[in-house]
């Protein structure tokens, strides 16, 4: 995934224009009453409390005014920005919801349970909660050119100094960012597996008991902690080598500026008031150079996150609908197969050459040993794959020539294996018909009752 990730979410952020000007507009405000603050101290310094040439209240008045105005618009920006967050994490989400549903069988099977419920779970809150970063950066980057500005006219020389830190901090950053890049997308790797292994261990936990294997699935689940620990620990490790420089480099010129500040000061070359704005400044400075370090860790965790989320969102299903595709009109059940081809591998067919032909009303059987093809035939009907040769036709229409959704809405199937969601009986029941009335689903359970006890089961 390319650096420019961001700009993939640009369509989920669009919804969130308003919200994200007033985000923006008041971060810029604060960055800018941040910016006003120090000017004030120094006035009030230099030409009430040292000279008297000015008024005291009125220029307190104003500092207060300036603090108030800043806490007002550090509220609006933090709660924006959590909003657009959450917004557009509901919209990702939805979209990696959607796109599993429109995956065909196939893709599903190729990709394991784990790592889509990771993707889903994980790594949509990851990827864009860095989102949260972008205003505070926006206002921090405006603070230190406005403040480095300022601190050019007030003192060349001490401007200077300050402005030393930002080349250090740019190839301390470069450093971190190849080498903590490939630890984080390990050590995400490692967390999807593990939830993987959790999703197994709970979906198949009958089998698990009835075999007595849950010493087995410890040792598993055991071996993939392990393993997304030591991965992490590395991440952290990696981490931990250079955000303590991010944070060290501008107190170390905080150090030399307050030096060299304090002996300008007491040397006349400047006022106390200048040398209180650059003290400010300075300090103003370094929470935006800590916050960059957290910046840095969140967003090389959200790029890895970025590309397991649009790889899912690229993926394209190989059973789609035509272009020129049509509703299936009622259908009345005559089934024509001919000639089918098919293999889950091409080079190992499970059909070849297989015609079946069923009339409306008329009950077929399919008998054969485990993996002759038997399911293989009702999932072509269904559409779950498509046919590798021949043709597969409902009432002389060719299901490739439908659209799926009318096509899966009038073919009923019954899996070997059972599964029930987590809802009520009558929700199950009727999952296939949720506009079905109460007397529907009564009389689908009596018939479901009825062909069990005939069957004997």
């Amino acid at each position: 995934m390319p650096d420019n990730w961001i700009r993939r979410l640009l369509p989920f952020l669009r919804i969130q224009r308003r919200s994200l000007v007033l985000t923006f507009a008041a971060a810029l405000a604060g960055a800018g009453l941040a910016a006003v603050t120090p000017l004030l101290e120094r006035h009030i310094v230099d030409d009430v409390i040292l000279t008297h040439r000015s008024a005291l209240l009125p220029w307190l008045g104003s500092l207060i005014a300036v603090g108030a105005l800043t806490f007002l618009a550090s509220r609006i920006r933090r709660f924006r920005a959590a909003k657009v967050v959450l917004e557009v994490q509901y919209q990702i989400r939805n979209a990696v919801h959607e796109q599993l549903q429109r995956l065909d069988i196939g893709s599903h099977q190729s990709m394991p349970t784990g790592q889509l419920v990771s993707r889903i779970s994980t790594d949509a809150g990851v990827m864009v909660r860095v989102l949260s970063y972008l205003p505070a950066l926006s206002s921090n980057v405006l603070l230190i050119v406005v403040s480095l500005v300022v601190m050019i006219v007030l003192s060349p020389l001490l401007a200077v100094i300050s402005a030393l830190v930002v080349p250090a901090l740019v190839f301390v950053v470069y450093k971190m960012r190849r080498q903590v890049r490939p630890a984080t997308w390990d050590s995400q790797q490692r967390g999807a597996e593990v939830t993987q292994t959790v999703t197994q261990t709970v979906s198949g936990i009958r089998v698990v008991k009835a075999f007595g294997q849950e010493d087995h699935e410890l040792d598993r689940f055991v071996e993939a902690s392990q393993q997304l620990y030591g991965a992490r620990i590395r991440s952290v490790r990696l981490i931990a080598r250079y955000q303590p420089l991010l944070q060290a480099i501008p107190a170390v010129g905080q150090v030399l500026l307050l030096g060299l500040g304090g002996w300008l000061a007491l040397h006349g070359n400047i006022t106390v008031g200048t040398f209180l704005a650059f003290a400010t400044y300075l300090a103003q400075v370094i929470g935006p150079a800590q916050m960059f370090a957290g910046m840095i860790s969140a967003t090389q965790r959200a790029g890895i996150s970025a590309r397991r989320i649009f790889d899912l969102l690229d993926s394209v299903p190989a059973v789609t609908d035509k272009p020129d595709a049509e509703p299936l009109p009622p259908v009345r059940g005559d089934i024509a197969i001919t000639d089918a081809t098919f293999g889950y591998l091409r080079s190992e067919p499970v059909l070849d050459g297989f015609t079946l032909r069923v009339e409306p009303g008329e009950t077929v059987a399919l008998v054969g040993t485990s993996g002759s093809g038997k399911s293989t035939v009702a999932m072509l009907l269904a559409r779950f794959h498509d046919v590798q040769g021949g043709s597969v036709e409902i009432d002389g229409v060719d299901v490739r020539d439908v659209t799926v959704d009318s096509l899966r809405g009038q073919v009923g199937m019954v899996f070997e294996e059972s599964f029930l969601f987590s809802d009520t009986v009558r929700a199950n029941i009727g999952y296939g018909r949720p506009d079905a009335t109460d007397e529907d689903i009564e009389s689908a359970a009596r018939i479901i009752e009825g062909s069990a006890r005939a069957s004997g089961t």
